[in-house]
């Protein structure tokens, strides 16, 4: 889907019907809610699902430009007050095999300009501080 920040629903082109009904008899969509009672346990959960090769959609607290600056790499950077952004995990790295020292990769919604062609890296201290809500997404065929 393309990025339309900034310019309003109706700058979102609706697909054609033949493609509507394509997707409806490919198969389903099922979406669920990482759900945990902290954000270091949904933590755990989503290591669980990137390691079934699923990715996994979050909000999180998200700083100001002037505090990311150019950058892509989101560590010991303070959220801005009531302002969250959406992006989507896909996979992770961890040298020592402590999950307090995971980073997690994730592709942005901005394009291939941001980051590193489109993909940031956010520190699990980063995570667990402003981590929101987090879903993933399971398909089946019909």
């Amino acid at each position: 889907m393309p990025n339309t920040f900034g310019k309003g629903m109706d700058a979102i082109e609706s697909p054609p019907d033949q493609l509507i009904q394509d997707a409806r008899e490919r198969g389903k969509i099922t979406a669920y809610i990482v759900a945990a009672r902290d954000p270091a346990t949904s933590l755990e959960y989503i290591v669980k699902i990137l390691n079934e090769k699923q990715p996994v959609v979050i909000g999180m607290g998200w700083p100001t430009w002037r505090k990311l600056g150019r950058g892509h790499f989101l560590s010991k950077q303070t959220a801005r007050d009531g302002y969250a952004h959406a992006v989507t995990l896909v996979g992770y790295k961890c040298e020592t095999g402590q999950l307090e020292d995971t980073r997690f990769i994730f592709k942005n919604s901005c394009g291939v300009s941001w980051g590193m062609a489109g993909y940031g890296i956010a520190t699990y201290e980063y995570l667990i501080n402003n981590l929101g809500s987090a879903v993933y997404l399971d398909s089946t065929s019909i």
